[in-house]
């Protein structure tokens, strides 16, 4: 018997059931400590508080799994390198799970591709993944409003999960009419979204905790044949 859990409160129900001899896989996705640097900058006092016990406690909890699976790097990659130094996960009990983008796949895709139609009107900039101030989206307005302000015509259309929390991002999207926030979208959506924009971006802040971090939404941009800028 196995019990799969997630870097969050899950985690406790792995704990629980590896005491009646379940089998305890734990996923982790990117460094435990990522929400906890976000509250901390935003001066959430409280919210850090809880996050840095709940961080303590997910390292000590990973030490104890019977396996910890990273998806999407290898095993040198900065994820598996940081459970292994910071976390003290032993390397016998670390499973990396390298991931990749079928782009044959994409290519014989019988869904047609929107055919857009040339437009010097208007330029359309999109964005898929976390919507968040972490992530570089704010770096991504304040360059959108520095273009719009030299004459540049953009549209910058976000895709994906915007939390609550993201109080102040969540404001500037909303006072400004030229960027749509489009919310969560089916796969087949986005792909319709990456074809049809003029550039796609992918903001990457310089930050040690998000060093883990496997931006796979440039593969999808580049294996879709658009203009990409990254940071």
């Amino acid at each position: 018997r196995i019990v799969y859990t997630f870097q969050d409160t899950s985690a406790c129900a792995g704990l629980i059931m590896r005491g009646t001899g379940t089998r305890w896989v734990m996923d982790i996705l990117d460094d435990p400590s990522l929400e906890l640097k976000n509250a901390e900058e935003q001066g959430r006092r409280y919210k850090a508080a809880a996050l840095r016990l709940r961080t303590h406690l997910i390292g000590r909890m990973m030490r104890g799994g019977d396996l910890v699976v990273t998806i999407g790097c290898a095993a040198e990659d900065p994820l598996p390198l940081m459970l292994r130094r910071r976390y003290r996960v032993h390397p016998s009990r670390l499973f990396p799970l390298p991931q990749a983008i079928n782009i044959a796949g994409l290519a014989s895709s019988k869904r047609a591709l929107p055919r857009k139609a040339p437009s010097f009107d208007r330029r359309t900039v999109f964005y898929v993944g976390w919507v968040s101030a972490l992530r570089g989206v704010d770096t991504v307005i304040e360059a959108v409003d520095l273009l719009r302000s030299k004459g540049e015509n953009l549209e910058l259309r976000l895709a994906g999960t915007l939390k609550h929390s993201e109080v102040h991002l969540r404001a500037a999207i909303e006072c400004r009419p030229y960027i749509k926030y489009l919310g969560i979208l089916p796969s087949a959506i986005v792909r319709d979204e990456i074809s049809s924009a003029d550039i796609c971006c992918c903001p990457f802040p310089d930050r040690e905790e998000l060093a883990p971090v496997q931006p796979v939404k440039v593969l999808e941009y580049l294996a879709l044949g658009r203009p990409t800028v990254g940071s």
